[in-house]
């Protein structure tokens, strides 16, 4: 089997699809960047996870039914700072500013209890994005279930 190497030095192909990348958001005039729509939808998430945490814990509903719908919003709250706040800022995209994006890293590696650094950073953006839809790709060459 052939092995698959990222080479990302003197890459005419990664420099031309940078390139156009840069020109699409340039023409279309958006920027790279979160929005205001970003912010907002991190306001409320940051708002509802406490909400939802301090309901479960200290205000319990007698009724299961109510319990459990809780516990599911607390989930897809959970889910919803991971893929979507979590996923931007490490990829440097929530803000222009580089030490926002970390930090908002660092609280939500506090908060979720997953690594940035090992889990996002080398995972994701290396073993991913260097390989996507390839043989190497480990989002797609699962063995096992997670």
């Amino acid at each position: 089997m052939t092995t698959i190497k990222y080479v990302n030095k003197n890459n005419s192909f990664k420099r031309d699809l940078d390139d156009r990348i840069e020109k699409y958001f340039e023409q279309k005039g958006i920027s790279k960047y979160g929005d205001w729509r970003l912010y907002i939808k991190t306001i409320f998430f940051f708002v509802l996870l406490p909400t939802l945490y301090v309901s479960l814990v200290f205000f319990t509903p007698e009724n299961s039914a109510v319990a459990l719908g809780l516990c599911v919003l607390l989930g897809l709250t959970f889910a919803g700072i991971g893929f979507d706040v979590m996923h931007d800022a490490a990829h440097g995209s929530f803000s222009p500013n580089r030490k926002l994006n970390n930090t908002i890293c660092r609280i939500l590696e506090f908060m979720l209890g997953v690594s940035i650094v090992v889990f996002w950073k080398k995972k994701h953006n290396y073993l991913h994005h260097s390989f996507v839809n390839t043989a190497k790709d480990e989002d797609i060459d699962r063995k096992s279930v997670v």
